[in-house]
């Protein structure tokens, strides 16, 4: 089973401050993070890796709802592996700009994501303003009075569809060719770091062996499914779990529809799907209760089939080690052999984060997954 053991990294000038079952995370002297994370579901790559341009549309289009724009997005060997490398910007509140440089290996059911976040400090647009001004001096006796339609077409443009007009887009000034005049600039510092990061990268023989990364599912994830299954259950869940139990035991499956319907109160409307097949099952003994969830027909992988939400009545007597609510979800994960595939995940709540450790293949019934669950919380942490 994959997890962050089966990555190395060889750092200098950066400080472990926080680490977990799937993340980790370290910073440098000028501020920094950096961060190695391990996702135990199929990625959300928007395409195949062969295949550069619906890729970068496709993760042009991620970072745009996110608020931000994309300043580049390759592919490159990593570890003797083909990765991801991106860099994407983010507008900082009330000022400046944050720079996400990230290398991302991706395989069929889980993934690693190597980043760095470098955030504008102090006096912020120094670079733009001084590239801008520069350019202008040069343009300006052909604008005939018209700067604003070389600002329109030259300044701001996306580095691969000249018609792409989205919200946060890239300028002339981050053209790489800028980042020896600007070396302390955050864009040029995550620049810098990525071929240290790809050199130092190291993967164990056994994850070579694991599934490629072959493409999305031919199914787009539904947002409603996912957002439920992902972000609203577990965090309502894990937050308060003698308060969602009592949710359960008073309002049953209708407790589970109201979630449902208030995570798609904030979709678009073409997004909001209906609770159909939705179903609750119960079980429990003197020590512990589980509910599992069925959810709404998962169509796409990394959607969920069921989930389940497991809590002891008193805390467990290795308490410190073991958490008291846990939180189990089952994927689809393709096919084999004709037959739908399942990944089995556990998800934990940490500073308020949520992160996932895929546990392998599931099983396909109620009952297989509750033996899965029984089998994991009757194991040490």
């Amino acid at each position: 089973m994959p997890s962050l053991q089966d990555v190395q990294l060889e750092l200098t000038g950066w400080t472990r401050v926080q680490q977990s079952h799937t993340e980790s995370h370290w910073r440098n002297d000028v501020g920094d993070v950096l961060s190695l994370l391990y996702f135990g579901l199929p990625p959300d790559i928007p395409a195949p890796l062969e295949q550069l341009s619906p890729l970068r549309a496709g993760y042009r289009s991620i970072i745009s709802k996110a608020g931000g724009g994309i300043v580049e997005v390759e592919t490159q060997p990593l570890a003797g592996l083909r990765a991801v490398r991106s860099i994407f910007k983010l507008p900082q509140q009330p000022f400046g700009m944050t720079y996400v440089a990230s290398l991302t290996l991706p395989f069929a059911d889980c993934s690693f994501v190597l980043k760095v976040q470098c955030a504008e400090h102090g006096m912020t647009g120094l670079r733009d303003n001084t590239v801008f001004a520069q350019a202008m001096s040069r343009v300006m006796p052909t604008l005939n009075g018209d700067p604003q339609r070389w600002i329109d077409e030259h300044w701001f443009q996306d580095p691969y569809d000249p018609a792409d007009r989205s919200p946060v887009m890239r300028n002339l000034s981050e053209d790489p060719s800028y980042d020896a005049q600007f070396p302390d600039h955050p864009l040029s510092r995550a620049r810098s770091y990525l071929p240290l990061l790809e050199r130092s990268f190291r993967i164990s023989p056994a994850l070579r062996q694991i599934r490629p990364f072959t493409g999305p599912s031919r199914t787009p994830v539904r947002d409603h499914h996912y957002t439920f299954a992902y972000r609203a259950l577990p965090l309502l869940f894990l937050s308060h779990p003698e308060g969602f139990f009592g949710g359960l035991e008073q309002a049953g499956e209708d407790y589970l529809k109201q979630g449902w319907k208030i995570v798609g109160d904030r979709m678009p409307q073409g997004a909001v799907l209906e609770p159909e097949g939705m179903a609750l099952d119960f079980l429990g003994n003197d020590h512990a209760v589980l509910a599992v969830v069925r959810l709404p027909p998962a169509r796409a992988d990394a959607e969920a089939v069921m989930v389940g939400c497991y809590l002891w009545k008193a805390p467990p007597r290795d308490a410190i080690t073991t958490p008291r609510a846990r939180y189990f979800t089952l994927a689809l994960a393709g096919q084999e052999a004709g037959a739908p595939r399942t990944v089995f995940c556990e998800w934990r709540q940490e500073n308020g984060q949520l992160s996932s450790v895929s546990n392998g293949d599931g099983p396909n019934t109620v009952e297989g997954f509750v033996a899965a669950i029984q089998h994991k919380v009757s194991s040490p942490a």
